[in-house]
């Protein structure tokens, strides 16, 4: 099914495909790509699998929404230590 995959989004940008790391590389087409359709079931705020709350909505153009495609959300790199 290629229908609802964009043509122009060969490459996903993932950090280490082959090593297993699907994790989004800065420079990735797939940031800030989508709209969240479900919630989480308690209401609560969404985290991926590394805990990292969920949009993170970087500097970048929304296509669709705040949200990156796939599992991972690609965490705000300047303020990574909580230094303001």
């Amino acid at each position: 099914e290629n229908a609802s995959v964009p043509g122009d989004l060969v490459d996903p940008g993932f950090v280490d495909a082959a090593a297993g790391n699907y994790r989004l590389r800065g420079d990735s087409g797939s940031i800030d790509q989508c709209t969240l359709l479900v919630r989480a079931p308690d209401g609560g705020h969404d985290v991926d699998p590394d805990g990292n709350a969920r949009p993170v909505d970087l500097a970048v153009p929304d296509v669709d929404g705040p949200y990156d495609r796939g599992a991972f959300e690609l965490p705000d790199r300047i303020f990574a230590d909580d230094f303001e």
